[in-house]
């Protein structure tokens, strides 16, 4: 299966639209696991190699099918922005109803920091308010972190 990743862009008249930028392979139909999403990310967009911190949004229809890969944000060596607005802008304009976000600790440590859980859950909430759910947020480093494994998506 071959998943498409967008990129946001501005119109003639300065909107934001959707522009698809490349396609990644993925060998299965759906995302039934954090690992899935890990690998993905390791071997498509080889995530556990970036020198600055990304952050992707994996958009996902009722049944758990990719709709969508979007690179978030790009920003520094141990940070990078995680604004809701750009996050639900993304999911809304591909029909998503449910997202997976993955971002990189170029350090290796997966371990989230305290940052990371108080960005989580703000985007958790604002995705209740808008009928997406939050199905994960991973961090990818040498392995992985899952929230949702772990008990942090409460």
């Amino acid at each position: 299966m071959d998943i498409t990743v967008y990129a946001m862009e501005l119109d003639e008249e300065r909107h934001p639209v959707l522009v698809a930028e490349d396609t990644v392979k993925y060998g299965g139909n759906n995302f039934d696991s954090p690992g899935k999403v890990a690998e993905l990310c390791v071997s498509a967009l080889r995530m556990h190699k970036m020198a600055e911190e990304q952050l992707f949004l994996l958009a996902e229809d009722s049944a758990g099918h990719p709709l969508g890969l979007f690179r978030v944000s790009h920003g520094e060596v141990n940070s990078t922005a995680c604004n809701p607005r750009e996050i639900y802008l993304r999911a809304l304009a591909v029909g998503a109803v449910a997202i997976v976000l993955v971002h990189n600790h170029p350090s290796g440590n997966c371990t989230p920091s305290k940052t990371d859980l108080s960005v989580a859950m703000r985007i958790v909430k604002a995705g209740k308010l808008l009928g997406i759910a939050v199905s994960d947020f991973l961090i990818i480093g040498d392995g992985y972190y899952s929230f949702m494994e772990q008990g942090d998506m409460k």
